[in-house]
């Protein structure tokens, strides 16, 4: 059985409570205020990954690991055919195959189990056999413990690469071993020799290639290089002084640059790149066999920067499978990872006595750690840019538009945040100059960045649009990073593809939803007439958020083809998100 997360205690600051991960993820989140414990929550880890050595883990540190119970490991603990011990019945049949799939956690002290808990679903007779219900759970708890004793420690045997908030890559003397320290001393010698060295181990290639392409992943739009060379400094007066080394890096419209009048932000990018790419090279491991530790990235980076750079740390961790750790007091850490499938947020604190962990389940909960982040609300949930629709059925239905549009590439949550004007509300809002003197609400300030949807509710072709509508859209349409998309056809819901209706109402031969045709209208004593669903659905009323979580996820490229100017517009609102993203 692998464990899946682990908790500890009695280790410096966190001497009291538990803390640690449910689950481990391929980029694991710290965040908290300065001496809060993120530091310290890195030693434990780099201490997991030597677990195996004698004398690595201190004898003071309490651990507790969780896992899942599987077969295998059962089968070890409770033998088939086994029939004795103080287990009544055979010790496979009716005890040990009972616990498949629970979950268990239990705690260690110097590799001994002290004691566990079992989780999940309670059988109801576990033991059918048992007499004594206590004498048969201690000893259970005793043959579990005897395997669960000698599983390894999560991380153990990996290695552990740190990058600490205090570094610097710097001229440095040839020297023949390579190493990379924590602050990243050895970074100029370790490229001197891959870009020097005649060795086929160290290969030219991998700095002058692959290195080099991701800086420009990260750096672009902002930078270029076109190469990475060492040059030596020559010593005047022929000094017995050791020689030194320098990084420089060519940019068309600059040529060589050396690192020494270049910023810190490139300096830690590199020193990154060198840690996830040349480093394993080096040792003649995978990337996969490594534990990645960097603290607080963040320091001297442009926001757009950093986004970039812990993309690619993502990108990186997912693709070589190996865990990344990260320390940070960006909200834009926060806002990167909140709404990632492979990332976990948590909080480190501290209440003067000990620190404490506490994983961040929802978005919401990230509100609880503003004031760690140094920042105002309004300044951390801003988002990179707002898609404005009237309602929460519209924000189905967009979502899906931009997830299918943006080859999954573009995410709520992540790269932009939909809110709700509310049709007519619109008309208590205002943009920019057009604020009147206090008696309506400037959306501009919510976010510069923004996008407005509105239905065209046109009856026929050539209908003008509502006065609210037409307020606004020029406004909007004249910043840098602003659209309206106003619907040619009457409202979102008549792109509804009719092919995902049928399937919804299980009906056949639906025919096409017209442009300006009323999707929703109920027939009066006065007006007869009926909306599409009332023809061909027949029924008074409808939740137009049920029916838009139905039919969004049959939506598909193909069904969507040709209805209106969807395409189009859907192609410039994903166009506009990603300017607010790399901007």
């Amino acid at each position: 059985m692998l464990t899946d997360g682990f908790y500890f205690r009695k280790y410096r600051c966190f001497s009291e409570e538990w803390a640690g991960f449910d689950a481990l993820s391929y980029v694991n989140v710290l965040i908290g205020r300065n001496n809060s414990g993120k530091s310290c929550l890195l030693d434990v880890v780099g201490i997991l990954t030597r677990s195996r050595d004698k004398g690595a883990v201190p004898e003071s540190l309490q651990t507790a690991l969780v896992g899942v119970l599987d077969e295998e490991m059962l089968r070890k603990a409770f033998p088939e055919g086994t029939s004795e011990g103080g287990l009544l019945g055979d010790h496979w049949h009716n005890h040990g195959s009972h616990f498949v799939g629970r979950s268990i956690r239990w705690h260690m002290a110097q590799r001994v189990v002290i004691g566990l808990a079992m989780g999940g679903r309670t059988q109801a007779t576990p033991y059918p056999l048992a007499a004594n219900r206590k004498l048969t759970r201690k000893v259970r708890n005793a043959q579990l413990s005897s395997v669960l004793g000698a599983c390894p420690l999560p991380l153990s045997g990996l290695s552990f690469r740190r990058l600490l908030a205090d570094r610097d890559l710097s001229p440095e003397p040839s020297q023949i071993p390579l190493s990379l320290a924590e602050n990243g001393h050895g970074a100029t010698n370790t490229v001197r020799r891959f870009l020097t060295s005649s060795s086929a181990e160290l290969p030219r290639e991998l700095v002058q290639v692959d290195l080099l392409g991701a800086l420009n992943d990260i750096f672009e739009p902002d930078a270029h290089f076109t190469e990475i060379v060492v040059q030596e400094h020559d010593v005047p007066g022929g000094s017995a002084d050791p020689h030194m080394w320098e990084v420089f890096l060519a940019e068309e419209s600059k040529g060589l640059v050396p690192m020494s009048n270049s910023g810190s932000g490139l300096k830690t990018v590199l020193l990154v790149l060198l840690n996830l790419l040349v480093i394993p090279r080096i040792d003649g491991k995978k990337a996969g066999e490594y534990v990645f530790a960097f603290e607080e990235l963040e320091n001297n980076l442009h926001p757009s920067l950093l986004r970039r750079l812990l993309g690619y740390i993502e990108e990186f961790a997912v693709r070589n499978d190996c865990h990344v750790f990260l320390t940070t007091h960006s909200s834009a850490a926060l806002d990167m990872f909140s709404a990632s499938p492979n990332a976990q947020i948590v909080h480190v604190e501290h209440n003067g006595e000990y620190a404490t962990t506490r994983t961040l389940r929802t978005r919401f909960d990230g509100l609880n750690i503003v004031d760690d982040l140094g920042a105002r609300a309004s300044d951390l949930l801003q988002a990179n840019g707002i898609v404005w629709v009237e309602g929460p059925s519209d924000r189905i239905y967009v979502n899906r538009w931009i997830d299918l549009f943006s080859n999954g590439e573009l995410q709520e949550g992540r790269h932009y945040q939909c809110a709700f004007y509310g049709g007519a509300l619109l008309s208590n809002y205002d943009y920019g100059a057009n604020v009147s003197a206090g008696d309506r609400a400037d959306i501009l300030q919510i976010n510069k960045n923004a996008v407005l949807i509105a239905d065209g509710d046109r009856a026929e072709p050539g209908s003008r649009i509502k006065r609210r509508v037409a307020r606004i859209k020029k406004p909007i349409e004249a910043l840098d990073h602003g659209h309206v998309w106003v619907t040619d056809a009457r409202e979102i819901e008549n792109y509804i593809p009719v092919a995902a209706l049928g399937e919804v109402w299980k009906k056949d031969g639906l025919p096409p939803i017209g442009q300006y045709e009323q999707f929703f209208r109920e027939p009066t004593k006065r007006d007869t007439s009926r909306g599409y669903i009332h023809k061909h659905r027949g029924r008074k009323s409808f939740n137009k958020v049920e029916l838009a979580r139905a039919v969004a996820p049959l939506m598909t490229r193909e069904n969507l083809a040709g209805l209106f100017d969807l395409e189009e517009e859907v192609g410039k609102l994903c166009d506009r998100i990603r300017g607010w993203n790399s901007a």
